[in-house]
């Protein structure tokens, strides 16, 4: 990684258009920065999706909990 960085400041050294490749190594360089945040928002959206799914199941259980319950109260009382 270091020797990319090296070939970088030479080229832009040695180049009449230094500015503007510091400025697009830059911009190269926080694309990827950008993406991998993109990526890990992503990750994070979809976690939090599945979180959202598995909550809002949770009511039908207690739901069927609930209407099993008195059927087995009747099969103990008996």
């Amino acid at each position: 990684m270091m020797s990319e960085y090296k070939e970088i400041v030479e080229r832009i050294i040695s180049d009449s258009r230094g500015e503007e490749l510091l400025g697009a190594s830059v911009v190269e360089r926080g694309k990827g920065a950008v993406l991998a945040a993109v990526h890990e928002i992503q990750d994070h959206h979809e976690a939090a999706r599945e979180l959202e799914r598995s909550l809002l199941e949770i009511p039908q259980v207690f739901l069927d909990m609930a209407s099993s319950q008195p059927a087995a109260s009747a099969s103990i009382n008996c």
